[in-house]
């Protein structure tokens, strides 16, 4: 695809889309924090100002925004200022969190759990002399980053922009990385089972060679008939469901270079698979994965920008507001009425809602009457940091002589993002213990929990987003009334998709008026 078919940055926009600002020359300042013994943070500044005027600048004068990129493991990108009107934002802050980008050591994930990352935001706020943050923006991973720094620190956020609802819950992490265990029995709650084709060679290429199913059963039962009783109860019993990702950890986290190359082959090919899926519904699906993923640098070419003051959008929007209920918004079928805003009985909306789900036909509320261990048995990852088993000699492992890849090069290779995101993800639990929203808070936090929802939030949400499936923005909307929805149908899980990129836009344009953020 050439950079001039990007419709983010073609002239010839459909009416009602906003388009990316136009690229900074450059950043105006740019270094990195030493952390701890371990890491150290890398971090940019970028702005129409000098760096002499930002550092004398008045902080009661200044408006800043800080990005939070998604992952966990990936990084941020010059792009990501783009999202913010360079008129408005006399600071526009982008990093690399622990492990991520040029912040080092790549990929490591000792002293790297959430509560770290939240007092790196922290640690970047204070050391760059800012009051507090304007507008956080915060994507997939970013999301459950931005609402745990929120938690912490209500008092230094003036407003969030939230893209691809994510909270690091274990049904969400089972939607994407979970063996449906009824493939073939049923509607799953899986993407193994939606994508069972792009699956199996994501399962097969971290299960061991077997001479035939009959041959693996039989070293199964021999194995169980080893064991005591109480041991033949677990098994029997144990939900297999989390064994790829599993077997995943131990690839990418082991000491094996060849091992780990052909894992994060294997993980990226799944995910990619998964992402272009859940674009094929986009005005732009075409150009979704080499922009988000590939060819951000695609992206750099000036931009002139469409009239932001358009309030209804062209595309199919459901939106929420507090004060005027659910809505259908924009063109398309499910709107006859055009470009009016449609309101719908609680019926209707309730059916798109349930529709749009992907792992959930229930509302979070309902889900509620459930105990903590009801909910905790279901698809949990475990409780604690799992200790790096040794890898398992795998014949279907290649040999170094078979990866295509130069020794030196797979010696050297690093998968930031999918070791990250495996070694979050195994250990969700632990990692989100401090920070959920959906537990009920001791009492001593609600003060703090009516702090947290007086922050002024949009979020946007791919209707047609496979990686992030809808189901928590409406679980997150259920608790937190007050946040604002928009939700482009037919739009994915990429932030440059072109309904995505302009409802960000306009949120980050709403928000860059104080009078529409909090005071801090």
């Amino acid at each position: 695809t050439s950079k001039n078919n990007n419709s983010s940055t073609n002239s010839k926009t459909v009416p009602g889309y906003t388009k990316l600002y136009p690229p900074f020359p450059s950043f105006v300042c740019n270094g990195t924090i030493q952390l701890d013994e371990i890491h150290t943070l890398y971090y940019e500044e970028y702005s129409t100002i000098t760096k002499n005027q930002t550092m004398t600048s008045p902080p009661n004068s200044e408006t800043v925004a800080l990005f939070l990129h998604g992952g966990p493991g990936a990084s941020s990108n010059p792009n990501h200022a783009r999202f913010f009107n360079p008129k408005k934002y006399t600071r526009i802050i982008l990093y690399d969190q622990r492990g991520c980008g040029k912040s080092t050591p790549k990929g490591e994930i000792r002293q790297n759990t959430l509560g770290h990352l939240v007092t790196d935001i922290e640690i970047l706020r204070q050391h760059l002399n800012i009051s507090h943050w304007d507008v956080i923006l915060g994507g997939s991973w970013g999301v459950t980053l931005a609402l745990s720094y929120t938690q912490c620190f209500p008092n230094n956020v003036g407003s969030l922009v939230l893209r691809g609802i994510f909270c690091l819950r274990p049904e969400e992490i089972y939607w994407l990385f979970g063996k449906d265990m009824n493939i073939g029995g049923g509607e799953g709650g899986t993407a193994s089972f939606l994508f069972p084709m792009q699956w199996k060679p994501f399962e097969d290429a971290v299960s061991p060679k077997v001479d035939s199913v009959v041959d693996l059963k039989e070293k199964e039962q021999s194995a169980i008939k080893s064991w005591d009783g109480k041991n033949k109860e677990e098994e029997k019993n144990k939900d297999h469901g989390w064994d790829v990702l599993h077997a995943y950890y131990d690839r990418l986290l082991g000491d094996d270079p060849i091992v780990r190359l052909n894992a994060a082959k294997s993980w990226f090919t799944w995910e990619m698979g998964v992402y272009s899926n859940s674009s094929s519904l986009s005005p732009s699906s075409s150009l979704q994965a080499s922009r988000d993923q590939r060819n951000d640098s695609a992206l750099n070419s000036t931009a002139n920008i469409t009239d932001t003051s358009t309030t209804i959008a062209s595309y199919p929007l459901l939106s929420y507001k507090k004060d005027h209920g659910w809505s259908i918004e924009g063109g398309g079928e499910i709107n006859k009425a055009g470009n009016k805003s449609e309101m719908y009985t609680t019926d209707k909306i309730n059916s798109i809602i349930n529709s749009l789900r992907k792992w959930s036909k229930t509302s979070f509320l309902d889900r509620q009457s459930q105990s903590p261990q009801q909910i905790a048995s279901q698809n949990s990852a475990p409780l604690k940091i799992r200790q790096i088993r040794p890898i398992i000699s795998n014949a279907t492992q290649k040999t170094s002589n078979e990866t295509g890849v130069a020794e030196k090069k797979w010696q050297e290779f690093i998968p930031a993002q999918a070791m990250l995101t495996c070694f979050y993800s195994v250990n969700a639990l632990y990692m989100i213990e401090n920070f959920s929203l959906f537990t009920s808070p001791p009492a001593e936090k609600k003060e703090l929990q009516t702090m947290f929802r007086s922050i002024p939030c949009i979020a946007i949400q791919g209707g047609n987003d496979l990686i992030c499936p809808p189901d928590t923005v409406f679980d997150l909307h259920q608790i937190w009334p007050e946040m604002e929805v928009r939700i482009p149908l037919h739009s994915g899980h990429s932030m440059y998709d072109d309904a995505i990129t302009s409802e960000i836009i306009k949120a980050t344009d709403w928000f860059a008026d104080g009078t529409n953020r909090k005071r801090v």
